[in-house]
């Protein structure tokens, strides 16, 4: 019996809620999910773990995730890993400016987690 591993798929993020939604948005999908806070621990997290997207919950213009996402962007093992910002900020152009692939406005649904994941290589909730 061969064992297969999910693709895995990482969420950064304060808000429990969120992530749970998320993880359950993600499992429904076929991928594995897993959940780091806003802090410096996400960045070692990122780099053992290697998923093949993070969703990043950014609550502010000012949150720790953004400096997260930089310095993601600038490390050699994680720059190529697509982020997808999901916040109550309606600033697109911000996200993108940061090394975003993608931003998303809450409150996010399934279909917008699939459209977007889809948007960035990655084919959750494909038969």
């Amino acid at each position: 019996m061969v064992n297969v591993v999910a693709p895995k798929v990482m969420i950064i993020g304060d808000d429990t809620e969120f992530a749970y939604l998320m993880q359950r948005y993600i499992a429904q999908g076929g991928y594995q999910a897993f959940v780091a806070g806003p802090n410096p621990g996400a960045l070692d997290l990122v780099r053992q773990e290697l998923p093949m997207c993070i969703l990043m919950d950014v609550e502010s213009p000012s949150a720790q995730g953004w400096d997260i996402l930089r310095m993601l962007k600038v490390d050699p093992d994680t720059r190529d890993i697509p982020v997808v910002i999901c916040s109550w900020l309606d600033d697109e152009a911000h996200s993108l400016r940061e090394g975003a692939e993608a931003h998303l406005r809450k409150p996010v649904m399934y279909d917008d987690i699939v459209m977007a994941l889809q948007d960035v290589g990655i084919g959750i909730g494909q038969d």
